[in-house]
């Protein structure tokens, strides 16, 4: 029978690999919403522009949170693997997770391209802001048409 430390290493191991591939996916929804509000926002030019500076700040910003959170969570292995002398599964288990995060990134990087909806919340609202605008400009277009045509 395994013993307590043994299945926390596997519980450890299981929800590294879940939040590795979880990682990469949100970077992949990221990236393919900052796409998205690039190619409809330039029906505005000005809010598209900062619609798609936003997305693209957001997609940074989450790969930065997750670099931080990597060297947070690697600093305490680091010194315990430093400690045991097993220095070469620390090593392993840093390559494993990029690994992990780039190949699920990838996977679903190809897996979105077909889809032409935002995948994530902030996406969702910077469409709706997009297609509110064009709706009032094209509005205001067709008030002015009617005013110069009376």
């Amino acid at each position: 029978m395994p013993g307590l430390l043994e299945v926390i290493g596997y519980l450890g191991l299981a929800f590294g690999v879940i939040m590795s591939i979880n990682t990469g996916r949100r970077l992949a929804q990221r990236r393919h919403d900052a796409e998205l509000v690039a190619r409809y926002g330039r029906r505005l030019p000005g809010v598209g522009l900062v619609l798609y500076a936003y997305m693209t700040l957001a997609f940074i910003l989450n790969v930065f949170s997750v670099l931080l959170f990597q060297v947070f969570a690697s600093e305490a292995k680091l010194l315990l693997a430093v400690l045991t002398g097993s220095l070469a599964s620390f090593v392993a288990g840093v390559v494993m997770t990029i690994v992990l995060i780039a190949g699920s990134y990838y996977f679903f990087k190809k897996r979105y391209e077909g889809v032409d909806r935002p995948l994530t919340r902030e996406g969702r609202l910077a469409l709706r802001g997009v297609d509110l605008g064009a709706r009032a400009a094209e509005g205001a277009q067709g008030l002015l048409r009617r005013r110069r045509g009376r």
